[in-house]
């Protein structure tokens, strides 16, 4: 009787906010053990960071991890969200597809490493040539790990998806600390780091290459992927600029100070990525006359939810640095503005499905602008105004960025209702 009553009651509530609670808070669950899990995990390892590493050197690792992700431009990184549609839709094959095109690139971002090691090495920088030398050898595996979760997410196996996730995460956080606690050397931290990351996302692509049975594939979703890691090319390296350009133009230290500014809001963000992924498989079902009305629901709830978190962060930010990061009190008022910047992720909706609808041309040209602009005001606003030039010229982007997918959107809604 209590679960009749208990189903009934969320039946209702369902019918009432439009959304299917059952689904949600049965995915729901999944993705935020990975997410919290992921977000704490983080955080205690930066903590751990600031603690035992000092300034200049914490900068200088927070340079080699941004450049290791600048780099996964050259890992087709379109290619997750392929995988998911090709997974959503039951053509398996193309995850093998997909996964061999992505090494076969990577092989271009491992040389662009060896090369910023050979520049390191001249410089007389011994231990960030090394580093780099080490990691480059691990960075074609290194992106794997996005197409088994976009794998699992889009057969809508959130409990594969987020078991998997977590203990990637968990297993490369925990050998950082080891590393970091027992050798306290840069070079060791790099490997045990960059290394644990690759070797699990081996194991888990391997898992699902031994599993697939459908042989079912799908040219034009391939074709997809490399189109949208085109376009991808610009944003991901839009994302990672500022912490390029903030070392040359101020240096290592206060390249540390930005990414303990930013480092919380970036994960805070990660945790609102599980919306996406639930809504989706969702998305994909509403029909295209309906798809205005769900879609400014579906914004207008997660709206409501992210600026309550972001409330919240501004009032705690103090006493969490003062907890978590004591000597980089200087970050505090840089985070709490750069926490404004998610008040904008709802958009990701909407961009969610103009990507169902593949509207490659719009892409390519709302890439461009988005491209000049954020290029432009980051330049300007880092030279001018130091880190809070960099932290408005973010938030400056994210308001084109929804600009532009909202037009967009209206276009191609009002065409298709036509």
């Amino acid at each position: 009787m209590a679960k009749d009553f208990l189903n009934s009651k969320i039946q209702q509530t369902s019918s009432l906010l439009g959304l299917d609670l059952t689904y949600f808070m049965k995915g729901g669950f999944w993705f935020t053990t990975s997410s919290v899990s992921s977000l704490v995990a983080g955080i205690l390892l930066s903590a751990l960071f600031a603690r035992i590493w000092p300034k200049d050197m914490f900068g200088q690792f927070s340079f080699l991890m941004t450049a290791l992700s600048f780099v996964s431009i050259t890992a087709l990184p379109g290619m997750t969200e392929a995988v998911f549609q090709a997974s959503i839709e039951k053509k398996d094959a193309i995850f093998k597809d997909a996964t061999k095109k992505v090494v076969l690139f990577s092989f271009l971002g491992t040389l662009i490493l060896i090369g910023g090691s050979i520049y390191f090495f001249f410089k007389s920088n011994q231990n960030l040539a090394f580093a780099v030398f080490f990691a480059s050898l691990a960075f074609p595996f290194s992106t794997l790990g996005s197409l088994v979760t976009a794998f699992y997410n889009g057969k809508k196996e959130f409990k594969a998806s987020t078991f998997f996730a977590t203990a990637a995460n968990l297993f490369s956080v925990v050998m950082t600390a080891i590393a970091l606690i027992c050798f306290n050397n840069f070079v060791i931290v790099t490997i045990f780091s960059t290394w644990s990351t690759a070797i699990i996302n081996i194991i888990l692509t391997y898992r699902i290459f031994v599993n697939i049975k459908s042989l079912e594939s799908d040219s034009k979703l391939i074709k997809l992927g490399f189109t949208l890691s085109g376009s991808q090319i610009v944003y991901i390296a839009l994302d990672y600029l500022d912490k390029l350009l903030i070392p040359l133009f101020l240096g290592f230290e206060k390249n540390a100070v930005y990414f303990f500014a930013i480092l919380i809001p970036l994960q805070i963000q990660g945790f609102f990525k599980m919306f996406i992924a639930l809504g989706q498989p969702k998305i994909s079902e509403v029909k295209s006359e309906k798809i205005r009305g769900v879609l400014f629901l579906k914004s207008i709830q997660l709206e409501m939810l992210i600026t309550f978190i972001v409330l919240i962060y501004i009032l705690a930010c103090p006493y969490i640095f003062k907890l978590l990061y004591p000597s980089y009190h200087e970050a505090i008022l840089l985070s709490q503005i750069f926490s404004l910047s998610l008040l904008y992720y709802p958009s990701n909706i909407y961009g969610s499905y103009l990507i169902k609808k593949r509207v490659i041309k719009w892409n390519v040209i709302a890439t461009i602008i988005y491209g000049a602009v954020s290029f432009l005001s980051l330049l300007l606003f880092l030279y001018f105004w130091g880190l809070i030039g960099a932290i408005i010229s973010k938030i400056l982007s994210k308001i084109v960025q929804v600009v532009i997918t909202q037009v967009v959107f209206l276009y191609i809604t009002r065409k298709v209702k036509s």
